[in-house]
């Protein structure tokens, strides 16, 4: 069993003698922060090794109760929890966003580096880690893990565990994936041509989502989230107000969009035309009256569409190089042209 360390602020190591009794005394010295001023504290036992374990279990529980539950000796799987239960469950973040933070820190850091403690987690060892995990996993999966370590860190100056947020200077992580560039309008049209004659694809109904992504560059999850009352056919107009994500123990939801995040735009004839057909042989939209549902009623899942997607890029080598976010840079190219 590890010896508790001592907490920060205890002076000198721990001194221990012989009691006439036969028992051993171990005795420290510690600063009180709510005076300022040094004291010192001692435990007993029958032996050397024992007395000073108690000694440090009761130096780190003070430290602790004057604290609060973050400490210096506070792991990093501890302080993601409390991360979570502080600052992420109470804020007005998107469910998704909660769900994905906590994913975050179950799932990457706390295999990783959750047995370290705060004290330990410095700069050098903060950039270090995130730069191999970059390596490993991709600059976008560092940068999340990032986000959260950075979170974390800045709870723990708050209860004052440490002084500093040690992952304000680490390298910046960088990504070595090419940005994608946006399709040409001839592309455009060579892409929506050959979804179209692709019978795999007809058949999922990916042209026509592609269709809606390609003229309004939004996300997935947003893309299938658009209801009809979203759509104004009189209009040439689609509002971007939710997303559909899958919340856990909930299965699909679509997760409305707040504020100011709400988005309208204009649509080019080709979508507008699909937007017309389609509304005049629609599948019941289920509960939201969704514009892509599935034939039981229910929203699409993204990675469905990213699937189906996939496979025709594999059936069509040529299109290999468009992704998802080809999409978004496509569509804010039409709009602008």
């Amino acid at each position: 069993m590890a010896r508790p360390r001592l907490p920060i602020g205890t002076s000198g190591n721990i001194a221990s003698r012989q009691l006439p009794s036969g028992a051993r005394l171990a005795h420290a010295w510690y600063r009180d922060d709510a005076t300022g001023s040094r004291r010192r504290m001692e435990r007993r036992a029958k032996s050397k090794g024992l007395a000073e374990n108690r000694l440090r279990e009761a130096l780190v529980k003070m430290e602790a109760a004057v604290t609060g539950p973050i400490t210096p000796a506070t792991t990093l799987t501890d302080l993601g929890r409390h991360w979570i239960a502080i600052e992420i469950e109470p804020s007005e973040r998107a469910r998704s966003t909660k769900d994905r933070y906590r994913q975050i820190i179950e799932n990457y850091i706390t295999p990783a580096i959750g047995g370290q403690e705060v004290r330990e987690f410095t700069t050098f060892r903060a950039d270090a880690f995130l730069q191999a995990w970059a390596l490993k996993h991709g600059a976008e999966s560092a940068n999340l893990v990032k986000t959260c370590l950075t979170g974390m860190m800045s709870l723990a100056v708050r209860y004052g565990a440490i002084k500093a947020n040690p992952l304000r200077e680490v390298t910046r992580v960088h990504g070595d994936t090419p940005e994608p560039r946006a399709l040409t309008v001839d592309e455009v049209r060579q892409l929506r041509a050959a979804l179209r004659k692709d019978k795999k694809a007809a058949r999922g109904d990916l042209p026509d989502v592609i269709d809606l992504m390609l003229a309004t560059g939004c996300r997935t999850g947003e893309m299938l989230a658009i209801r009809w009352e979203d759509v104004d056919l009189d209009r040439g107009a689609v509002a971007i107000a939710g997303k559909i994500i899958r919340h856990k123990g909930a299965g699909l939801v679509r997760e409305q969009t707040k504020g100011r995040k709400r988005s309208r735009k204009p649509l080019a004839s080709w979508a507008l035309g699909m937007l017309t057909a389609r509304r005049v042989n629609a599948l019941p939209g289920g509960e939201w009256d969704l514009v892509f549902p599935t034939l039981t009623e229910r929203p699409r899942e993204v990675t469905t569409i990213d699937r189906q997607f996939r496979n025709f890029r594999e059936r069509h080598p040529e299109w290999a190089w468009v992704v998802a976010k080809t999409f978004r840079k496509t569509g804010a190219r039409l709009r602008a042209t």
